[in-house]
């Protein structure tokens, strides 16, 4: 009995979803990954990271839910300094994402660890 309640909770576990808090280097690694989505939870007319796939600022999320991947998809959010980020995060968990990255510290810290904008 014990091992059929370990067996399902690892199960329950591996379906929640999460939201990760990432730096600057293993954001660019994530982002490198074919399947990640990248969203600039910001307006589209500011510098972003090169590969962002759309521009959508976090309280409009869920009227442009046509723009973004299906639920399964993971998903790369970055923001200034986070805020935004954070926000925009929480509402993709309320969509139904499932894997979620946040860059820590936003495209400022991204910038400060060398990385490049467009």
């Amino acid at each position: 009995m014990m091992k059929q309640l370990l067996i399902l909770l690892v199960l329950l576990t591996a379906c929640q979803p999460t939201m990760s808090l990432v730096g600057p280097g293993e954001f660019a690694e994530i982002i490198e990954r074919e399947e990640v989505f990248v969203l600039d939870a910001r307006s589209p007319e500011q510098e972003h990271i090169p590969g962002t796939d759309t521009y959508l600022p976090h309280d409009d999320l869920w009227s442009h839910q046509d723009e973004l991947p299906s639920l399964d998809t993971p998903i790369a959010v970055y923001c200034l300094r986070g805020p935004r980020s954070e926000m925009a995060s929480q509402t993709l968990l309320e969509m139904g994402y499932k894997e979620i990255y946040q860059l820590e510290g936003g495209i400022t810290a991204w910038q400060e660890a060398g990385y490049p904008v467009e």
